[in-house]
């Protein structure tokens, strides 16, 4: 017995053979009267078909790819910048007082004491 002038087994290898992509053939088939040289082109049809949607899946995958990796580059330049702004710098300056070294009033007792002690020698 035929199913629409193929014999069931071939239609089902042919389908497999497709990757399922003419089950929307088969729905179909018991309205459309096919012999075996037109099932194969409508296979192969759908076969082109699905080639196609995957390709332009995968063309889509790969611009999506590079806008993510775009925003990740944008979002690391930008995490710099803020880490750059984060940076303090603290600075001494000297306001005008030349003969500044730190410890001025200790060096003034010492010539002090030193001038004393000379005081001290003169007297013996």
């Amino acid at each position: 017995m035929t199913w629409s002038g193929i014999e069931p087994t071939t239609s089902i290898l042919q389908v497999r053979r497709a990757n399922h992509s003419a089950t929307l053939l088969l729905n179909f088939a018991p309205m459309v009267t096919l012999n075996g040289r037109e099932f194969k082109e409508k296979i192969e049809i759908l076969k082109k078909v699905k080639r196609r949607r995957l390709k332009k899946k995968e063309v889509e995958e790969e611009e999506e790819e590079k806008k993510k990796k775009k925003e990740e580059e944008k979002q690391k330049k930008k995490k710099k910048k803020k880490k750059k702004k984060k940076k303090i710098i603290i600075m001494i300056v000297n306001n005008g007082c030349d003969d500044y070294d730190g410890d001025d009033d200790d060096d003034d007792d010492d010539d002090d004491d030193d001038d004393d002690d000379d005081d001290d020698d003169d007297d013996n």
